[in-house]
C-alpha cells in the first residue's frame, strides 16, 4: 500500500486570523449616520414654497431657469420657445424632485446594507479560510490515526510504513509474545508426554535402551534452544559453571 504524505504538526497548525483588522469593523460610533435617526417624508424636503427655496425641487428650477436664461440671452433660442421650454422642463424637474426625494433614504440605507453585507461576507469568508486551514487537517489527521488503528489489527505498520508504536505496538508485541509462549509451552508438553512413556517402559525393563532424542547432544541441542530463547548464550552458563566451580574448590 502507497503510504500517505501525512504530517500531523502541519494538520494541527493555526493559522493567524487578525479580527481587529479594519475590515472587520462595523461604525462603533452613535455620530455615524447609520445610527442616525431616520426621519419621516417631510415636503420641505421637495420644496420650500419659495422660487430661492432649498427644498430638491427649488434647487432643480433654478439650475433650470438659468440654463434657459442662457440660451435665451444668446439669442438661441425665442420666447415662444422658451415658455415651452420652461413649461416642460418644469414638469420633468418636478417630477424627477419628488422621485428623488422619495428613494434618496432607500438607496442611502441600500448602500449601508451593501457594507454590512461586505464585512459579513468578509467574516464567512476568513471562517471559511480557517476551517479548510486548521478544522479539516486536524479532522483529516484524526481519520488517518483511526485509520492506523484499524490497520494495526491485521498489519505490523501504520499506514505511512512506521512500526506501529505506542499501546497498539505493545498490545501487538504482548498478542505475538503469548503465541509463541503457547507454541513452546504446547511442544514441552508433547515432549513431556514422550518422555514419561519411555521413562515407564525403563522402568519395566531395565535394559531398554533410550531413543536417539535421549543423547547427550540432543539435550544439549534442547536446552541451548532454550537457554537462547529466554535471553542466555551457551558461552555465559559455561563461564558462570566455572566460575561456580571455583568457588566450590576453593
Amino acid at each position: 500500500m502507497t503510504a500517505l504524505p501525512v504530517n500531523i504538526t502541519d494538520a494541527v497548525a493555526i493559522a493567524e486570523v487578525d479580527i481587529t483588522s479594519a475590515i472587520f469593523q462595523l461604525p462603533t460610533t452613535v455620530s455615524d449616520q447609520m445610527y442616525a435617526k431616520v426621519n419621516p417624508p417631510n415636503i420641505t424636503n421637495l420644496t420650500t414654497g419659495t422660487v430661492l427655496g432649498t427644498g430638491v425641487f427649488d434647487i432643480m428650477m433654478a439650475s433650470v431657469k438659468a440654463q434657459l436664461r442662457e440660451e435665451y440671452e444668446c439669442n438661441r433660442i425665442t420666447g415662444g420657445e422658451y415658455a415651452k421650454a420652461f413649461i416642460e422642463l418644469t414638469s420633468a424637474a418636478l417630477q424627477n424632485a419628488v422621485q428623488y426625494s422619495l428613494t434618496a433614504d432607500t438607496s442611502f440605507w441600500q448602500a449601508q446594507t451593501a457594507q454590512v453585507q461586505a464585512i459579513t461576507g468578509r467574516i464567512q469568508m476568513e471562517n471559511a479560510r480557517f476551517t479548510y486551514q486548521n478544522t479539516l487537517p486536524a479532522q483529516f489527521a484524526q481519520i488517518v490515526e483511526q485509520g492506523n488503528q484499524s490497520r494495526a489489527q491485521t498489519s505490523d505498520t501504520r499506514l505511512d510504513g512506521i512500526p506501529v508504536a505506542g499501546v497498539m505496538g505493545a498490545q501487538e508485541s504482548l498478542y505475538k509474545q503469548q503465541v509463541t509462549s503457547y507454541q513452546r509451552d504446547a511442544e514441552v508438553k508433547a515432549a513431556k508426554i514422550f518422555s514419561d512413556s519411555w521413562i515407564t517402559q525403563k522402568t519395566i525393563d531395565s535394559g531398554l535402551l533410550p531413543p536417539q532424542a535421549f543423547t547427550n547432544d540432543s539435550v544439549n541441542n534442547i536446552l541451548a534452544c532454550i537457554m537462547t530463547n529466554n535471553g542466555f548464550t551457551l558461552a555465559a552458563s559455561t563461564a558462570a559453571e566455572a566460575v561456580a566451580t571455583s568457588a566450590d574448590v576453593a
